[in-house]
């Protein structure tokens, strides 16, 4: 990310090699930055927490992601792009300074509608990845260790994994799935 000549920020890539740079487009939402497993968009946060936003790298366009006032957290991106997993703010919650968080109550929001996407598990949850094949991961709250559940396209449950007992306190960066 480079700063801009607005409030927006200019993106930039560069393949794994450091060759072939080239820009991106610009965005307000440059906080914790997420990549659809198409590669085809990219969702941050406003470092203002005034919303988040996903840039189409295929034209540089960046839209602000319906029915999310206020966000701290971008976590993850459907494989397609068109929803992402955010940590809400109300609107009396303090912004904080933007630190990768190891736990959030997630929320999956529908890019363009902005409806909330409703996560069929039950208990504590603090946090959630997409996969690249579009399954949905929700990390679940447990006194010694915390839970996984794995949720197909449809939202139905495929799989439980227990965490590690060491990582129950741990942010959760990445699922290899």
């Amino acid at each position: 990310m480079r700063k801009g000549g607005s409030d927006a920020g200019s993106i930039s890539v560069v393949g794994a090699d450091g060759k072939g740079l080239k820009k991106a487009g610009s965005t307000l939402g440059v906080c914790h930055l997420a990549w659809s497993a198409d590669g085809r968009y990219l969702a941050g946060y406003a470092g203002t927490t005034e919303g988040v936003y996903r840039l189409d790298v295929k034209t540089g366009k960046a839209v602000k992601v319906k029915g999310v006032a206020l966000a701290n957290h971008v976590q993850s991106l459907s494989p397609d792009g068109s929803k992402v997993v955010v940590a809400p703010l109300s609107k009396n919650a303090p912004g904080g300074d933007g630190s990768w968080p190891g736990g959030f109550r997630p929320a999956v929001v529908d890019v363009a509608t902005g409806t909330k996407v409703a996560i069929p598990v039950k208990g504590s949850l603090i946090g959630a990845f997409y996969l690249r094949d579009g399954r949905l991961v929700v990390r679940v709250a447990g006194r010694t260790a915390n839970t996984l559940v794995v949720l197909d396209g449809n939202g139905r449950q495929v799989q439980r994994l227990t965490e590690p007992a060491a990582a129950r306190n741990q942010a959760l960066l990445q699922i290899v799935g």
